[in-house]
């Protein structure tokens, strides 16, 4: 069958995907008939409620859960396992802390086979995108949490994903470092052109960061509705066009919008 021009552009395309795990001898189903498609370069957030699915989605589509079904395909095909294709970014920064800055973004491409001169200059390339070089030296103890996070993504993009999964990184910062790398995060993304999935609790940062939004119903996750951000670049978190998309997400979560300008974000 010929495929649509839809198709041909895709990053990522999941097909009838549910899952299920076992519970009290019976079976619990997580995810239900899941049916997207990611285009190539395309940011698209997942959002949705507690206990709907959304790091379970995420994790099959890295390829670390092993049963489901239905279909998922990158690039290269049939996702059946882990692949340099596509990099994972966690809650937590997870770097080795006996290894230096340098050393634990050097471990992005292990398997790259790079001779010491061209690993050098890649990881320096990182290291200035990310605005640590003068950290390079340094251990992952002597950093805060938010530059320890941008080692993680330096290391990530080490890799050369062409897609990037993301399960809410900046979940345990504080505001003000959140915003910042919500901005970093845009601005590689809008610099390397890497089709980034983005599980979020944060309204506001899907917003920010989303071409689209996909929005998850629990018990079992399916997707319910998938809101198109038509917001120009570069995004202006108090502008009524914003707003109005922040707004649309509210309802459909089902949730009542506080107009009030202090309350411009909700961990749900």
């Amino acid at each position: 069958m010929k495929k649509s021009a839809q198709e041909k552009n895709a990053a990522l395309k999941l097909e009838g995907v549910s899952k299920s795990f076992p519970l009290n001898r019976q079976r619990k189903t997580v995810l239900q008939d899941i049916n997207l498609v990611v285009q190539k370069g395309e940011f698209v957030s997942i959002v949705g409620p507690s206990g709907c699915g959304k790091s379970t989605l995420l994790r099959l589509i890295a390829g670390v859960e092993p049963e489901f079904d239905g279909v998922i395909e990158d690039e290269q095909g049939t996702i059946s396992g882990p692949g340099r294709a596509r990099g994972m970014l966690f809650q937590e920064h997870r770097l080795f802390p006996w290894l230096t800055v340098r050393r634990n973004i050097e471990l992005g491409a292990y398997n790259a086979k790079l001779g010491s001169g061209e690993l050098r200059a890649l990881v320096d390339a990182q290291l200035t995108r990310v605005g640590l070089t003068e950290f390079a030296e340094a251990f992952p103890q002597q950093l805060s949490g938010g530059m320890a996070q941008r080692v993680s993504i330096a290391r990530t993009l080490m890799g050369s994903p062409a897609l990037l999964l993301l399960d809410e990184p900046f979940s345990a910062l504080d505001a003000f470092t959140k915003i910042r790398l919500q901005t970093e995060l845009a601005s590689i993304w809008a610099s390397t052109g890497i089709t980034m999935l983005l599980v979020t609790h944060d309204i506001e940062e899907a917003v920010f960061l989303s071409d689209r939004i996909v929005v998850l119903d629990a018990n079992p996750g399916r997707i319910k509705q998938v809101i198109v951000n038509s917001t120009t670049h570069p995004r202006i978190r108090t502008s009524a066009q914003f707003n109005a998309v922040r707004e649309s997400l509210f309802r459909a979560l089902n949730l009542t919008a506080v107009s009030d300008h202090r309350n411009l974000s909700l961990a749900i």
